[in-house]
């Protein structure tokens, strides 16, 4: 082979390789574990908003579940603990009002209640399961004071905003909620925590490895700009405690 055409392969394979990362079609993995409305159609608002600050993800997949996704480009892990293989972290998430991220024990303020010790055989509103925030820690809590709940008396929610209003409209005695909206429901509903628990990291956004650093980076910079006050709607896809992200730089 000549050296002329070595080079020429040389150069269409390198052409060819970029030109597979250019097309690559890019994915979101969102889970929803600890909340978030995930639709269709805002799905494809976050997807529009994204392609127009320079990230191309393409798709959008969530699951109510702790599994790691094989194949997503990008995952949406609230309260991870541990590096994930074959990931890298590009962002961190924020918490509404920059509040320490924890679990809190909500009732009606007309109960007179102040002492999650009172709150023996109750109805009460719990997230599934596999959720940190609405079901494993506030279990803890009525662990501490030797209080269970069977399983008639658990209302089960997906959404924080599903067990506050269970809990004003007095369908249940008592909810679970993560402490930053218990903070600011209680305040303007007169309902009263009872207890709190410790406080957990709130987790990140993370790239896979096969994703280029360029594309990686410019996701994490359009991820970066979301926020409540200019980007409410896109940001229901993810737990009603976050507030946007924080950008990493690599």
């Amino acid at each position: 082979m000549s050296n002329k055409l070595h080079y020429l392969l040389f150069f269409c394979l390198i052409v060819g390789t970029h030109t597979s990362f250019a097309n690559a079609s890019l994915s979101l993995h969102i889970n929803t574990s600890e909340g978030g409305d995930i639709s269709k159609r805002k799905s494809q608002m976050l997807i529009d908003y994204l392609t127009n600050n320079d990230c191309e993800i393409t798709s959008i997949t969530s699951e109510n579940s702790n599994s790691i996704p094989s194949k997503a480009s990008f995952l949406f892990l609230p309260l991870e603990q541990a590096v994930v293989e074959g990931y890298s972290k590009i962002a961190n998430i924020n918490v509404i009002n920059d509040e320490k991220l924890s679990a809190s024990i909500l009732v009606r303020g007309s109960t007179g209640i102040t002492n999650i010790s009172s709150l023996e055989g109750v109805h009460i509103a719990l997230f599934p399961t596999k959720s940190i925030i609405g079901y494993q820690l506030p279990q803890a809590l009525f662990d501490d004071v030797n209080i269970v709940h069977s399983d008639e008396r658990i209302t089960s929610v997906q959404t924080n905003l599903a067990a506050v209003s269970l809990l004003l409209h007095k369908d249940v005695f008592t909810a679970a909620i993560a402490t930053p909206l218990a903070k600011k429901w209680a305040a303007s509903n007169d309902l009263t925590i009872v207890a709190t628990s410790a406080t957990v990291d709130p987790g990140s956004i993370w790239a896979h490895k096969t994703v280029p650093h360029k594309a990686a980076n410019a996701c994490a910079q359009a991820l970066s700009l979301l926020n409540k006050a200019n980007n409410k709607k896109l940001l229901m896809l993810f737990p009603a405690w976050v507030n946007g992200f924080r950008y990493i730089n690599h």
